[in-house]
């Protein structure tokens, strides 16, 4: 009760003293109305009237101005009192605090998001492939910083990154929209670490976004097929390299274009290994192939066929502009072996995962190395390594299983 009473009787004295500034009148030279530990009233023979607190700092006595009256408010101006005394007493002087504090202000405001990600991208980009700095800066340039580019990178919250990602869904690119939100994320986590932001607003929509739509396993036909399968293949007509390069994509288990585009220079012929290059792989990391006897084999039919001796030409060269088999020259080849919509070239990867996984039974780690699938751990770093020569073993055995089924070379 006593603390209401005391509220009250503040507040009245506020409103008292309000009314005393208000009805102050201009006189021939300025004078000065006190409010109390230093603050005053400045008023100037204009009518223009001044908040100003009086302070030493250092020894010296000083004039802190908090604004105009009644643009600034009695109660607004007793804020910036006890600031500006609060701050006197961890030893600061008011006048160069506020400052630092506007001048701090005014850098927030100027540091937008797409000055952030700019400064992100410069310095996590370097050591990325080519191919997915490009993607991650297509991502920025135009999901992006259309929406978000020009916001302080203070004043996004999780709304906003929401509102972002939904445009991106509402066009049915759900897998994009996820992938937007990791970015923004990565360049907020950077803001953080660099003391440019404090939180990081795209953690918190985890599980806001649509779910992606199911995932299409490529064709493949069953086990017991593949004679069949392979007695098409080699029936059909077509060219040798065509044929070649089709089973060296069964063989190593690899995706079309990591052989499409594969070059000589990238066999170690001594340890019967295929180095890919983290440029050609989805996770842009390298990838290295254990060889088999009947892959070694197709690399000795596809040597004569070589357009140059230069170490960087394809191994399986086409009639593309840029001499690479074409994207569509496996599909056509299982097409006119009766195959299409039964079987893709990318299917064969399920068939490898299939087999080793049921009849081989080998082990799920090192089926999942043979594929390039990467986990991001540091135990899968360690099993990449250690998983060489298991791997030669199981693409070895599946090689004899495929030449089991009837696969012949031309």
């Amino acid at each position: 009760m006593m603390l209401g009473v005391s509220k009250h009787r503040d507040t009245n004295r506020q409103a008292a003293a309000d009314d005393v500034y208000r009805k102050a009148d201009p006189r021939g030279k300025p004078y000065k109305l006190a409010d109390g530990d230093g603050m005053y009233l400045l008023v100037h023979p204009s009518g223009a009237k001044y908040w100003r607190l009086k302070y030493r700092h250092a020894g010296i006595e000083r004039v802190y101005a908090m604004g105009v009256f009644p643009e600034v408010t009695l109660a607004e101006a007793r804020e910036q009192r006890d600031r500006a005394r609060a701050w006197l007493r961890e030893g600061k002087d008011p006048t160069i605090e506020r400052r630092v504090v506007k001048a701090a202000a005014t850098a927030e405001q100027a540091l937008t998001f797409r000055l952030m990600a700019d400064e992100w991208f410069e310095q996590v980009s370097p050591g990325w492939a080519p191919q997915h700095r490009q993607a991650q800066r297509a991502r920025l340039d135009s999901a992006l910083l259309p929406y978000l580019g020009a916001v302080p990178l203070k004043d996004i919250k999780p709304a906003h990154v929401l509102e972002t990602l939904r445009r991106i869904e509402a066009r049915g690119a759900h897998e994009v929209a996820a992938k937007c939100r990791i970015l923004i994320s990565q360049v907020f986590r950077y803001a953080v670490i660099t003391s440019r932001a404090d939180a990081d607003p795209a953690a918190m929509l985890k599980g806001a976004l649509k779910a992606h739509p199911p995932v299409k396993h490529r064709a493949t036909v069953a086990q017991d097929d593949m004679g069949k399968l392979f007695k098409a293949l080699q029936d059909v007509p077509a060219e040798d390299i065509t044929k070649l390069a089709m089973y060296w994509l069964i063989l190593t288990a690899a995706r079309t274009a990591e052989m499409r585009f594969a070059t000589w220079k990238e066999i170690e012929a001594s340890k019967t290994l295929w180095r890919i290059p983290p440029d050609r792989m989805k996770m842009d990391r390298e990838h290295i192939v254990p060889l088999s006897t009947q892959a070694l084999e197709i690399l000795d039919r596809a040597k004569p066929m070589r357009t140059t001796k230069a170490p960087d030409s394809l191994i399986f060269p086409g009639f593309t502009r840029h001499g690479a088999l074409s994207e569509n020259a496996l599909l056509a080849l299982l097409a006119r072996a009766g195959y299409f919509g039964r079987q893709t070239s990318h299917g064969f990867r399920a068939a490898f995962s299939t087999w080793a996984h049921e009849v081989d039974e080998a082990d799920p780690d090192v089926i999942e190395a043979c594929l390039a699938h990467h986990r991001g751990d540091v135990r899968a770093v360690y099993n990449r390594a250690s998983y060489l020569s298991r791997r030669r073993e199981l693409l070895q055995r599946w090689a004899d299983q495929c030449s089991a089924w009837g696969m012949k070379l031309p």
